[in-house]
């Protein structure tokens, strides 16, 4: 996953960039510009930083809700709201 600083809509989302772990075989270069694998993102700290990723499910944004727990220059992690006993790890090499 990548957050970049590219604004995305008047409502203050940004764009970012994800694709599949290792397994999957794909790499950043196989992401389509603003289609596959782009996503709009804003972080709000609420006495934790929160990140509101918008998923699309057929041109119908649907607003997802994540609460980093630790986020260094190597580290992230994260959950979704309401089930942080499933988190996401991500290290960076």
């Amino acid at each position: 996953m990548r957050f970049t600083d590219e604004q995305a809509d008047q409502a203050g989302y940004l764009w970012g960039r994800e694709w599949g772990d290792g397994g999957d075989d794909v790499t950043e270069e196989d992401l389509q510009y603003h289609g596959n694998g782009w996503f709009q993102y804003q972080l709000e700290i609420k006495g934790d930083l929160h990140e509101i990723h918008m998923m699309d499910n057929q041109g119908a944004p649907i607003p997802q809700e994540y609460i980093v727990t630790l986020l260094t220059d190597k580290k992230l992690i994260y959950h979704k709201k309401g089930y942080s006993n499933q988190k996401y790890r991500f290290t960076k090499q």
